[in-house]
Parts: structure tokens; sequence; C-alpha cells
């Protein structure tokens, strides 16, 4: 995958975790509900747009999916700003290992999974780290 094909990867995830969990927390949709309808949107859009402008809308259609299971944790656990940054790590992260983990049942929701997890921690880490600054 070229430079741009992962600087449109990294937009994409940004773009799919935070519209699913807007859509979850604003709009009132389950996460299931949210993460299908724009997902099916998304890959419907690409398709039709991809008979004016070929590109790799397979690729594009499965990272806006994966990264919309991001999108799908739970509205009180973390902020936009968290779930950005998980949109972000799932971007990276989907970008390495997407060539190894192709036709692997599991994989984007795998990665989705760990972006969550190291998302949670750094959030974690954060928190800890500013309220004891706060304290001092």
């Amino acid at each position: 995958m070229g430079n741009w094909t992962m600087v449109v990867i990294i937009i994409i995830s940004l773009v799919g975790s935070l519209l699913t969990y807007f859509f979850a927390d604003k709009v009132k949709w389950t996460a299931v509900k949210s993460s299908s309808l724009l997902s099916l949107f998304f890959a419907c859009s690409s398709l039709v747009l991809n008979n004016y402008v070929p590109y790799d809308n397979e690729l594009y259609t499965l990272c806006f999916f994966g990264a919309s299971f991001v999108g799908m944790t739970k509205i009180t656990n973390l902020s936009y700003f968290w779930i950005g940054a998980g949109g972000i790590t799932y971007g990276l992260l989907f970008n390495t290992v997407y060539q190894y983990f192709s036709n692997i049942g599991g994989a984007l929701g795998s990665t989705a999974c760990i972006s969550i997890i190291v998302v949670f921690l750094m959030h974690k880490v954060f928190n800890k780290y500013s309220n004891k600054n706060s304290v001092q």
C-alpha cells in the first residue's frame, strides 16, 4: 500500500469510528444499528463512486466497517477524543496487518479490539498522570 492509501485509510478509520459513536450517542441508535447502517451506506456510496473514479473500494469499505467497531464502544467509557484516537490507532493497525490478516475471520474485530484496548490504557494512564499533577 502506498502513502496516500495509508492516509486515506486513517481518515476513513477516524470518520467511521466517530460517526458510529455519534449516531449511537446523539441519534440514540444502538451500536449495532449505527455500525451496520453507516457501513451499508459507505459501501453503497463507495461502489457508486468507484464507477466514476476507480479505486480500491473493497479495501476502504473493509476499513470503514472495522473502524465502526471502534465506534461501538460503550458511550460512558470514552469521550469523542479517545474514540477518534481509537479510530486513528485502528487505521494504523489496519494498514499494517491487513495484508497478513486478509481472509482470516475476525481480523477486523480483533484489530478494533486491540485499538480500543490501547486507547483505553492510554486514557487510564493520562487520567492518572493528569490527576497526580493537579493534586500537587
